[in-house]
């Protein structure tokens, strides 16, 4: 884990006899502390907990508290930070079983449903679909959060001679779905496969 630098303020530091950060667990129970006399625009803080361990990944809160000769003991509202090392996770399904675009209002559409659960936010996500062949043939991509489904028509991003190309009879294609969180943690899904029946048109 890398040092945070932490930039208290005081509106005076006049009479200051010391001063102490605490770090709190989700259940606001002491995890870190960090005590000094002189005032520091700038405190260094290491991720280590009291026993000098490394903190696990999750949600903390930070205050930072001071105590003058005149008896004042100022502290700063909880600053919440969240420590983030782990990928996202996510998982890929879809319906109907047999997907077969053809337009006769029978599984003309694919649902891919995503589940996804990370610590911190996701940044940009990707649905890639490929042929079964390795070729990609559809995707799909956003920023922030990923959305929990999304529809498909069965045809691929590009065009040839100004007509659309849909996916192939009895075939077999694969779509998985691929994330980064804005702590640049990236999580890849399982690989599902997308089952096409028999196209009449």
């Amino acid at each position: 884990t890398n040092a945070i630098n932490l930039f208290p303020r005081l509106s005076s530091t006049k009479g200051l006899l010391s001063w102490n950060i605490v770090v709190y667990d989700e259940k606001k129970e002491i995890v870190a502390k960090i005590d000094g006399k002189e005032f520091s625009k700038l405190i260094s803080w290491d991720c280590f907990d009291s026993t000098g361990k490394s903190l696990k990944d999750g949600i903390y809160f930070i205050q930072y508290k001071a105590e003058f000769i005149s008896g004042n003991t100022p502290k700063s509202f909880l600053k919440k930070i969240v420590f983030d090392s782990t990928n996202p996770n996510l998982k890929i399904s879809t319906e109907p079983s047999i997907f077969s675009p053809d337009g006769d209002g029978k599984n003309d559409h694919l649902l891919i449903h995503i589940r996804s659960r990370d610590l911190t936010a996701i940044k940009k996500w990707k649905i890639t679909i490929k042929t079964p062949f390795g070729n990609i043939f559809k995707t799909f991509q956003g920023t922030g959060v990923i959305p929990k489904r999304i529809q498909w028509d069965g045809f691929s991003n590009d065009e040839i001679n100004n007509k659309k190309i849909v996916v192939d009879s009895l075939s077999k294609y694969i779509v998985q779905a691929e994330a980064i969180d804005i702590a640049k943690n990236k999580g890849k899904s399982n690989e599902y496969t997308i089952r096409t029946g028999i196209l009449m048109y």
